[in-house]
């Protein structure tokens, strides 16, 4: 029951974050998305407490959120603090990489994933990143300054989603792992409309703020609640 609270009380956090966040954030919409954030976490570290099925699945689960919540915080901090935009900007990449780091591993090592199943999970992000490098012009993306974190942190969220798959497919569509899977073609596709809105022309807007908050957060939240279901 804890466990359903606190996602309820998240979605509700979330939904007020959205609704007063605006193209350039200030230290209350920062508030409310750290609010947010911890609210997953909490969702997590209560889910954990309650299906001790694989505590190495849920704490490293948790410990991704914590760092999500960490990027969440310096990308935000860039708005209000302008003239150290590629610091904090850096810092986002960075922090929001080693959750991805710590999502893999849970997967990894509590499904059995072995050497070749691991290489096979990298085909995906290695056409990804470059498919990355021919699309930016088409698209209107401009990386420069960037281009080697923003490949470098593509290549992780895209192992995210590839793992995930095929977790879901190696369990025989296990509901955590498909859960999980879910939540991180939420989390890449929220990534998808981000990278817009950082490298784009003009797409910084409300439109694109919504969505790619949106898909985020219920990403996120799936990926915690995949643990209240772990066996």
């Amino acid at each position: 029951m804890i466990c359903w609270i606190c996602l309820v009380l998240g979605i509700i956090c979330t939904v007020v974050f959205i609704y007063k966040r605006e193209a350039n954030s200030s230290h209350f919409a920062l508030l409310l998305k750290t609010s947010s954030s911890m609210m997953f976490i909490m969702t997590a570290i209560v889910a954990v407490y309650y299906n001790k099925g694989d505590m190495r699945y849920g704490l490293l689960i948790a410990l991704g959120l914590v760092f999500s919540m960490l990027g969440d915080i310096w990308l935000d901090l860039k708005w209000i603090y302008p003239r150290d935009i590629k610091y904090y900007l850096y810092g986002g990449f960075v922090f929001f990489m080693l959750g991805h780091v710590c999502y893999t591993s849970a997967m990894g090592l509590s499904n059995g994933i072995n050497l070749k199943e691991l290489l096979i999970c990298f085909i995906a992000p290695a056409i990804v990143c470059g498919g990355m490098q021919f699309a930016a012009k088409p698209l209107k993306l401009d990386f420069t300054g960037y281009k080697f974190i923003t490949a470098l942190y593509t290549f992780f969220l895209t192992l995210t989603l590839s793992m995930s798959i095929l977790t879901a497919i190696k369990t025989g569509g296990a509901r955590s792992q498909v859960m999980m899977s879910t939540g991180a073609t939420l989390f890449f596709l929220s990534d998808l409309v981000l990278s817009n809105t950082y490298f784009g022309t003009n797409k910084d807007t409300r439109p694109y703020i919504v969505s790619n908050h949106a898909l985020y957060y219920v990403g996120q939240f799936m990926i915690a609640m995949s643990v209240f279901f772990f066996k």
